[in-house]
């Protein structure tokens, strides 16, 4: 088994390594590649694959969570061949810990819909803490028809709707979306995620649609929005975050602006909407299940300290 750091000629093979494990996600070589070529400083991202025979049977990713006050909370991410959890996964596993541990991580979580991974990961001390529930929908089904009337209704009061695609201002929408990572359930709020890195890493990813994405405008200010990853080859679209400023909150722009993301998906014949939630938020829980999201998976975090 050969190890070694990913080079950008192993995308391909990475992405179909990835999709084949969980397919109900959105990746692609170009947001792969942009990953890792645009990470945060504070992230210290690495990427390294397994290979046998000439074929790539595994990659790992480790780095720290960078939006958060506290130093040192590594984290490891890592896609298998089922063949290969004995061999590669723990190989790799390995080598991105011991990483971590040479840049001083103290605590380490990972990640993973695949319960192949579980035996893995409890042998090496970790457990699972928390969970995130991934479930979707057809845009084409939901009932839209409430959409005009509560359309109407907020531009009476000031609102608008616009497609990221048509609002100058980046330093204001980061101002949104950062509002909405400040109060997401977790370990820790990310209160860190400083404009330069954000427009780098998210804003400027090439998943990320800038005509699917929709915000809610009142008078030049975005006080909400809903932005959308898509893959259209497999006719897949992701909430990748939805988020309303405190001020402009229990007005129901969220869902204004998941609805009409949502229509905008339908209009553009995406055959599925992921969306991902915290086990704990169930007030997103709740809008969700209302537009007709199902259940696909959970994903667990496991999660151990290092000494």
């Amino acid at each position: 088994m050969e190890y070694r750091t990913f080079a950008e000629s192993d995308a391909a093979a990475v992405v179909q390594l990835e999709i084949a494990r969980d397919p109900h996600r959105i990746l692609t070589e170009d947001g792969l590649l942009h990953n890792i070529r645009h990470p945060p400083d504070r992230q210290r991202r690495h990427d390294w694959v397994a290979i046998e025979g000439g074929e790539l049977v595994g990659r790992v990713t480790a780095g720290f969570n960078w939006a958060v006050p506290t130093e040192g909370k590594g984290w490891v991410s890592f896609a298998v061949a089922p063949s290969h959890w004995s061999d590669a996964g723990a190989g790799l596993f390995d080598i991105a810990v011991d990483y971590l541990r040479s840049e001083e991580a103290h605590e380490l979580r990972c990640w993973t819909v695949d319960p192949k991974a579980v035996p893995l990961l409890e042998e090496r001390g970790l457990t699972a803490t928390r969970s995130t529930v991934v479930s979707a929908v057809d845009p084409r089904l939901p009932d839209l028809s409430a959409l005009p009337a509560l359309e109407e209704e907020k531009n009476a009061e000031g609102f608008r709707l616009a497609p990221l695609e048509a609002v100058d201002d980046p330093r204001a929408i980061h101002a949104v979306y950062a509002a909405g990572e400040a109060d997401m359930p977790g370990d820790e709020h990310e209160t860190e995620l400083d404009f330069e890195s954000w427009e780098a890493e998210t804003l400027r990813h090439p998943e990320i649609s800038a005509e699917g994405s929709i915000l809610v405008m009142h008078g030049d200010q975005p006080v909400s929005l809903a932005f959308l990853a898509v893959e259209p080859e497999r006719k897949l679209a992701y909430n990748e975050m939805t988020a309303t400023l405190p001020d402009f909150r229990r007005r129901r722009l969220a869902s204004l602006v998941k609805l009409a993301a949502l229509r905008w998906a339908a209009e553009g014949g995406f055959e599925r909407m992921l969306t991902e939630n915290d086990d704990d938020n169930f007030a997103m829980r709740s809008i969700n299940e209302r537009l007709g999201y199902e259940l696909v998976h959970v994903r667990h975090q496991f999660f151990r300290k290092l000494a």
